[in-house]
């Protein structure tokens, strides 16, 4: 999907940034190659992530060292100057259409939310589709296979996530933003709640993704295996006095997930049994701080002037082979990046190795697998095919995320 200048509404995109300045230099390579081309980027983070970044056209740098992800956000929105405000973090990669169809009911005043679909690690399972999330923080899939507007009700609303949300700025302002009580975690939960309560719609858009790696943090190593859950713990009490009617039942609920989450590492044996209840006490020591947190809303002034960032016009190309033509065929994909082309490479082995898709640091698409594997993981096994036939299948599968793809 396309921008079209003027005629499009004006985005201001979000990235929070903590201590990732390699995923974020990611993040911001995926973002030139969007199609829509009325945008622009807010980035808060602290030093380190921002250290090797300058202001230029297109980009505004907002400097935060205070770990708060809500915080940063309302500075981050104190900053845009779009219409509509997008958020996604810097450890996601979103697909070159992902900003078109995600403003795409907002432009069109279907709705004044949005969310997307995010897939994991692998670039093909998805961790989060649609979900809708009651008072209690409880939520329950959605069956949405094309984009759907959501009304709220008295037992909740749509969720989204906030790797791949959007919000019209006029009523993220009317809400105060993001509340700053919740450092980490269940941050856009509320907002979605307190959006509920208003009587804002909610479209969730499942063309609209993002790719998310899950990078390491001050709460998780690089295996999404936690280092603390205190954070989680002092959220939990937070949105539970804001919007649940029985904390106490809703605490325990929210602690035996994680219980069973952390027992189910530690059967994989990302985590000893000694860190599942060491774990458990940092969740419980932040329930305690959590409860005596205040809410704190911002206010936003008179929004800053506009820069559209610069995107490329150039069309998408994609291009395939057998591994053994791997480095002639990464070379070209290079060389076409350079001249500000998209490009999508698809590379297959002999056998059954399930697919894997990923955006390389060289600025393009990469997937790679088995001829007979999986791509998605629901599929049966592929039958014999050629290799022309193979990239056409997954060429098919990708072709309105990367739209309409010239072969090469």
């Amino acid at each position: 999907m396309e921008g079209s200048g003027s005629q499009s509404p004006s985005v201001s995109v979000v990235i929070v940034t903590r201590d990732r300045p390699r995923s974020l230099a990611l993040t911001l390579k995926a973002l030139r190659q969007q199609y829509y081309d009325n945008f622009e980027i807010v980035i808060v983070g602290n030093d380190k992530s921002l250290g090797g970044l300058a202001a230029e056209s297109g980009i505004k740098l907002v400097r935060l060292d205070a770990p708060n992800i809500s915080r940063a956000r309302n500075l981050g929105v104190a900053q845009a100057s779009g219409e509509i405000i997008a958020f996604i973090d810097d450890d996601a990669v979103p697909e070159p259409t992902w900003l078109g169809f995600l403003i795409a009911p907002l432009a069109q005043g279907e709705a004044e939310i949005a969310g997307g679909f995010v897939r994991g690690r692998n670039g093909i399972s998805f961790q989060w589709k649609a979900r809708w999330v009651d008072h209690k923080g409880q939520t329950k899939p959605l069956a949405v296979d094309r984009t759907a507007v959501f009304m709220p009700d008295h037992n909740g609303t749509a969720k989204t996530e906030g790797t791949n949300m959007a919000i019209r700025r006029d009523a993220l302002i009317a809400l105060g933003g993001f509340n700053e009580a919740y450092h980490f975690f269940l941050d856009e939960t509320d907002l979605n709640l307190r959006a509920g309560k208003q009587g804002l719609r909610t479209a969730i858009c499942p063309e609209a993704q993002v790719h998310h790696g899950y990078a390491e943090s001050e709460r998780r190593r690089g295996d999404r295996a936690p280092k603390t859950l205190f954070q989680i713990g002092a959220s939990v009490a937070v949105f539970v006095r804001e919007h649940t009617p029985t904390p106490d039942e809703a605490i325990r609920a929210f602690r035996e997930q994680h219980r069973k989450w952390l027992l189910s590492l530690m059967v994989s044996g990302h985590i000893e049994p000694r860190d599942v209840w060491r774990l458990l006490a940092t969740f419980d020591a932040g329930l305690i701080e959590g409860a005596q947190r205040q809410n704190t809303f911002a206010e936003f002034a008179q929004e800053e002037s506009f820069v559209a960032l610069p995107v490329s016009p150039s069309p998408h190309i994609a291009l395939y082979g057998h591994w053994v033509r791997a480095i002639p065929l990464i070379r070209k994909a290079r060389r076409l990046v350079k001249k500000g082309n998209r490009v999508s490479l698809f590379l297959f082995s002999l056998g059954s190795r399930f697919h894997t898709v990923r955006f390389v640091r060289s600025g393009y698409w990469l997937q790679h697998g088995g001829l007979l594997g999986k791509s998605e993981r629901s599929d049966h096994m592929i039958r014999i095919m050629s290799l022309k036939s193979r990239f056409n299948l997954e060429l098919e599968r990708v072709s309105n995320l990367r739209s309409n793809c010239i072969q090469r």
